[in-house]
């Protein structure tokens, strides 16, 4: 009867255990310092955006942080979730030559939301809206595909721009190469239509080496193509997350690359998330 007694009790506590590390909704909070210049003859016009950004996500059922790395253990729990993002942003404009310096404001709201359904297929809806100096635009955004195995999925999406169309394909992986060591791919190719019959047409890669369950290096470059940012260009991204406990994460992202419209961009972001 102990024997019975001491196996029950040992039972509990290891699935208390695993238990414990799993979350279901993830609060993240950062600050980003971005610079504009975009240069007209002799002269240039710079603008410095700084400000803080908040997000948070629930997820509709507990995910299990077995599934390494911590940072796509969502993915691979092929999770449903809402999300909800802001960011507000002062923005300060020089103009070489042209004038004094002016003030300015951005803010960004971001909803979107995933369902799987039957492990297997998903569909994806999202909505940004974006102030900008007095000036507001919405962007709405419908997505379908599914996971093609446990580790890979496939997903076409159309965002309405507020004055044209992009269309997405895109596809994210997660390989195991060796115990806790793992490699994540993200690849795509994207259009995007304006109203006057113009478009444009371009792709994205990435990777991420998970070296640690703890531990993700990133680095991503796309060409002409929109993004979640709404960022329309080319550029080149690297990043670095870092869970110095298995819920509480720091992150840090730099991105530098031009517009299409030929303005340049350099961008640095730093974040803390927790989970529960």
């Amino acid at each position: 009867m102990k024997k019975i007694l001491l196996t029950a009790l040992i039972s509990t506590v290891t699935c208390s255990a695993a238990l414990a590390d799993n979350y279901q909704i993830e609060l993240e909070g950062g600050y980003s310092n971005q610079e504009d210049s975009l240069d007209i003859g002799d002269r240039e016009i710079t603008s410095d955006r700084k400000g803080p950004s908040l997000r948070g996500r629930y997820y509709f059922s507990p995910i299990d942080t077995r599934n390494a790395p911590l940072t796509e253990a969502a993915f691979l729990n092929k999770a449903s979730y809402i999300d909800a993002g802001y960011a507000d942003l002062e923005t300060t404009y020089n103009f070489n030559g042209f004038g004094l310096p002016e003030e300015g404001t951005h803010s960004l709201l971001k909803l979107s939301g995933q369902a799987v359904f039957n492990d297997s297929w998903l569909v994806k809806l999202g909505a940004h809206r974006l102030e900008q100096d007095s000036e507001s635009e919405t962007f709405k955004t419908i997505g379908f595909g599914g996971y093609i195995n446990d580790n890979t999925t496939v997903v076409f999406s159309y965002t309405d721009l507020d004055g044209g169309n992009a269309y997405d394909l895109a596809m994210h992986k997660v390989m195991n190469l060796n115990n806790d060591t793992y490699l994540s791919f993200d690849a795509g190719l994207g259009r995007i239509e304006g109203d006057n019959d113009s478009s444009e047409s371009g792709f994205f890669i990435g990777a991420k080496y998970h070296p640690l369950a703890r531990l993700s290096l990133g680095l991503e470059y796309q060409h002409r193509k929109f993004n979640e940012d709404l960022f329309f260009g080319k550029g080149l991204k690297a990043n670095a997350t870092y869970f110095v406990t298995s819920k509480f994460s720091l992150s840090a992202e730099y991105f530098t690359g031009e517009y299409v419209f030929g303005s340049d961009v350099s961008r640095f972001d730093v974040k803390a998330a927790v989970r529960f």
